[in-house]
C-alpha cells in the first residue's frame, strides 16, 4: 500500500468515526415531537414527557420493548382529566387527545412506524 493511499484510508476512518459520534450524539438528545399552545411532547430516549400546558400538570411515561406476548394488547386509558387524555396503544405507543384544542395525537417508540 502506497503512502497516499493510506492517508486516504486513515481519512476515510477518521470521517467515519466522526460521522458516527455525531449521529450517535443526535439520537441521543431530546426531541420536541409536539409543541403547540396547549401542549407539548418530548422524547429523551425512551421516556415521553406530556406537558399539559392549560392545567400545567406534567406526565412521565417510559416505553420498553416487550416480547408481543407480554405486551399491551388493546388501549388503556392512563390519564383522563378535563384538559387531556393520554392512552396506551398496543406495539409501544400513546394516543394523547388534547380536549382544549381538539387535536389527537399518535406517538409512537422509535422505529416503529
Amino acid at each position: 500500500m502506497t503512502h497516499s493511499t493510506k492517508a486516504a484510508v486513515i481519512g476515510l476512518l477518521i470521517v467515519l468515526i466522526v460521522a458516527a459520534v455525531a449521529l450517535v450524539w443526535y439520537i441521543l438528545q431530546p426531541q420536541t415531537l409536539i409543541d403547540t399552545d396547549t401542549l407539548s411532547v418530548v422524547r429523551d430516549g425512551s421516556t415521553i414527557t406530556v406537558h399539559d400546558l392549560v392545567a400545567d400538570e406534567v406526565y412521565t411515561f417510559r416505553i420498553v420493548r416487550v416480547r408481543r406476548s407480554e405486551g399491551v394488547t388493546e388501549s388503556h386509558t392512563a390519564i383522563d382529566t378535563a384538559t387531556i387524555s393520554i392512552d396506551t396503544i398496543p406495539h409501544g405507543g400513546l394516543k394523547l387527545t388534547d380536549k382544549t384544542a381538539e387535536k389527537v395525537y399518535i406517538v409512537r417508540r422509535v422505529g416503529h412506524g
